[in-house]
Order: C-alpha cells, then sequence, then structure tokens
C-alpha cells in the first residue's frame, strides 16, 4: 500500500500529460485553419505550398506574418497572424522539449510532496551539453491552458478571413469590424532549459 501514492500520483500526471498532447493537436488543426482560410490569396498559396517540412505550419506561419504583420497588406488581421505565429512556434519548442524529452516520473528528491517528470539528455547544437529540466503537472496544465487558448484564437482569426479571391475585402482597407473586438492572448512563457557544457562539467 505504500506505493500507492506514487501510482496516484503517475495517474494526475497521464491525465495532464494527455491533455497537453490532445490540446497540442487541437492547435495545430487550429492553424491548418487559419492557413487554409487565406490559400485563396495567390502569395499566400504559393507560401504555403513551399512549406513540406515537419516545421511547415510554423515556417507558413512565419513567412505570412513576415509579409504581412505590422503595416502590411492584411493590416490588422496581419498583426494577429504575427502573434499567432509567436504563441504557436513558442509553444511548438514547449511541446517538442516535453514530448521527446521527459525520461521518468518520480518525487522530486529535495521536496518529497512534490511529483515532477524528469527531464534529461545531451544536446549537441552548436556545442555538446547536458540539459536537465522538470516539470509537475500543475505546471503542464498551466502550459496546456496557453495551448487552449491560443487553438481558440487561431479559429478566431480564421473566422475573419475574407472567403473572396485575392483577400479583396482586406487588400481594398474595409473596416475590421469582428478583429477591432479580437484581444491579443499573453504569449507563453520563454522554455528556460538548464544547460552545462560537458567542458564545464569536467
Amino acid at each position: 500500500m505504500s506505493d500507492l501514492p506514487i501510482k496516484t500520483d503517475v495517474a494526475v500526471f497521464g491525465a495532464a500529460f494527455t491533455r497537453f498532447v490532445i490540446l497540442w493537436n487541437d492547435l495545430e488543426d487550429s492553424a491548418r485553419k487559419l492557413l487554409l482560410s487565406m490559400g485563396k490569396h495567390q502569395t499566400v498559396t504559393q507560401i504555403l505550398l513551399l512549406q513540406q517540412n515537419a516545421n511547415g505550419l510554423c515556417n507558413a506561419l512565419k513567412t505570412i506574418a513576415d509579409w504581412a504583420g505590422g503595416d502590411g497588406p492584411l493590416g490588422l488581421m496581419g498583426q494577429h497572424i504575427a502573434h499567432f505565429e509567436n504563441g504557436f512556434n513558442e509553444l511548438r519548442i514547449h511541446r517538442n522539449f516535453y514530448i521527446h524529452s521527459i525520461r521518468g516520473l518520480g518525487k522530486d528528491p529535495h521536496d518529497p510532496s512534490r511529483f515532477l517528470a524528469s527531464i534529461y539528455g545531451i544536446e549537441a547544437r552548436g556545442k555538446i551539453t547536458w540539459v536537465q529540466h522538470s516539470i509537475t503537472a500543475t505546471e503542464l496544465n498551466d502550459i496546456s491552458r496557453i495551448i487552449s487558448a491560443f487553438a481558440k484564437y487561431g479559429r478566431d482569426i480564421s473566422d475573419n478571413a475574407p472567403q473572396g479571391a485575392m483577400l479583396a475585402d482586406i487588400l481594398n482597407k474595409q473596416p475590421d469590424v469582428h478583429l477591432s473586438e479580437l484581444q491579443f492572448p499573453d504569449l507563453p512563457p520563454k522554455l528556460n532549459r538548464e544547460r552545462r557544457s560537458f567542458a564545464e562539467m569536467r
């Protein structure tokens, strides 16, 4: 019976992790809907066709945001797309790190009341480093809430995309009736990974 709390903690973290994965899938679907809603614009369609790698969604959003954001041809919609891309990209970094790097679950050796996932491994990006990190179910749920907010945000943007060829409504500078009421959600926190070079560990 002594290991029952451990099993309960594993179940809680497993539920949080499952929710995280499902909500990420929803965010990806939201990003696809946003990109597809703009597919009738010749320039955007060309951009989409060039994005055929694993980071295609993020690359396409980034390219469109660079082209359309700020004072670009899409006005306020371009600003929303740029904001969505910023959030999507940072959440993608979180997602990749947690999905591919979690190595174990257990109680925090420094605080047995905390149950967490251990993340560690070797990175070779420019130099070889040892990465060590941890995350609790509560922290994972916090990120999941941000993912959910950005999934809704992406759908709200795409719902305001004009359906005419060449995005005529926006390019003709007609007023952004609904977009003017759309809030920019808070961006996710930057993922701070503790890294130590092998030279420092000698």
